[in-house]
């Protein structure tokens, strides 16, 4: 019996060619590969790693993509996405301190913290990392 695949290859396999990219210390391949990838297309993609994979070579668009992560686990609103949040914003904010930039991202935690004030443990969470900054 032949087994039917659920999503059909489609060609180029962007997952692929990024996870090699990544693996062979290619950052330019990374994003170039990346920034092909269609939202409607599942790619398998995991945008954290792709993050830590740019991160020194272009680290502001690791930055966006750490944020973006961030602020899609606050929308969810859930207190065990908000921790999945505070990974991703520690790593900001360690890019942060290497570029001299920790007030920005102090007060861009401060921002989340003011938009999102009716989460309550969200605050917390937000609280916990500022004071982990000073």
């Amino acid at each position: 019996m032949r087994s039917e695949r659920r999503h059909p290859l489609q060609f180029p396999q962007l997952g692929l060619l990024i996870a090699l990219a990544i693996d062979e210390g290619r950052p330019d391949d990374v994003l170039r590969w990346y920034d092909q990838r269609s939202p409607s297309r599942p790619s398998g993609i995991n945008d954290d790693m792709v993050a830590d994979a740019v991160a020194q070579a272009y680290p502001e668009r690791a930055a966006t993509i750490w944020q973006q992560l961030a602020e899609a686990r606050i929308a969810q609103t859930s207190p065990a996405t908000y921790l999945e949040a505070a990974v991703f914003l520690r790593k900001l904010r360690r890019l942060r301190a290497r570029q001299g930039r920790v007030p920005a991202w102090c007060e861009y935690v401060v921002r989340l913290r003011e938009t999102n004030r009716r989460k309550r443990r969200l605050v917390e969470t937000l609280d916990a990392l500022l004071r982990e900054a000073k």
